[in-house]
């Protein structure tokens, strides 16, 4: 599942309006001057309070960068553009994005700030993979964490040996189907993480059978909900902790053909 950050980006307050133009040293209460110097120093009738253009264009600018540094600080708006995460997120739902706990990244530059905490098992995260052009977000859930044993036997998922349980993962009755060997999203990755039983002779992983993965430290193992109709790490790897950019919190809008989905409002993966 893909998904594309929304134009608009985040909801901003609008900014504050720009200054009216400075007191004239003739307003303040004293003692009168020569007309002359009067003359020479008001401002011209109804000009005061006016802004120029210059101050309109300056107001506009920090309204740009204040708006620029919050995307990317503190939430950002995602639209759902696929279903690899049905039934947690649908096609057509907004979800509000929190970049601060994993450490947000600083605009215009390449350096982020300290982390509120890493990502966990569970997790329903937004990553920008390397290498993808034009660049695009993905939304997956987290399954594996660094030094975790993963493996997905007859579309089941255990962890270090334990069945997760998992009420929010999607399969049907579809048949089993062999994971490509090649292509864009092949399995020929998985080979140098089997663990030791399993080698990599004779390895033929499937769609709801590949494994047991060692996730190596700094990485993360991805799975959409859907695991049916997911492109996720069974075809493109694991997922750099660098390549993680924030935590879906809850679905803040949701439309489809029929209208106003109400009842996906406010919704949390």
């Amino acid at each position: 599942m893909t998904s594309a950050p929304m134009p608009t980006g985040l909801h901003q307050a609008p900014p504050a309006a720009p200054r009216g133009a400075a007191a004239q040293p003739d307003s303040v209460a004293g003692p009168p001057e020569s007309s002359s110097r009067a003359e020479a120093g008001a401002a011209p009738a109804g000009a005061e309070g006016k802004p120029g253009a210059r101050e309109w264009v300056r107001a506009v600018a920090w309204a740009v960068l204040l708006f620029a540094v919050l995307r990317g600080l503190v939430v950002q708006v995602y639209g759902i553009q696929s279903g690899s995460m049905q039934p947690t997120l649908a096609v057509g739902d907004y979800v509000v994005v929190n970049n601060t706990i994993f450490g947000a990244g600083l605009p215009f530059t390449s350096r982020k700030l300290p982390a509120l905490r890493q990502p966990r098992i569970g997790d329903v995260v937004v990553y920008r993979p390397a290498g993808y052009v034009p660049a695009r977000d993905h939304i997956k859930r987290i399954i594996g964490e660094p030094g975790d044993t993963v493996q997905m036997v007859g579309g089941v998922v255990y962890r270090n040996g334990t069945k997760l349980d998992e009420p929010y993962a999607r399969r049907t009755d579809a048949p089993d189907v062999p994971l490509p060997a090649e292509g864009p999203y092949n399995f020929q990755w998985q080979r140098a993480a089997l663990a030791g039983a399993a080698g990599p002779v004779g390895y033929a992983p499937t769609r709801d059978g590949w494994g047991s993965l060692v996730v190596p430290g700094g990485h993360y193992l991805m799975l959409g909900d859907d695991r049916n109709g997911s492109v996720d790490s069974r075809h493109t790897g694991f997922v750099p902790r660098g390549e993680i950019r924030g935590k879906v919190l809850a679905v803040h809008w949701s439309s489809g053909p029929g209208g106003v989905r109400w009842n996906r409002i406010g919704t949390r993966p």
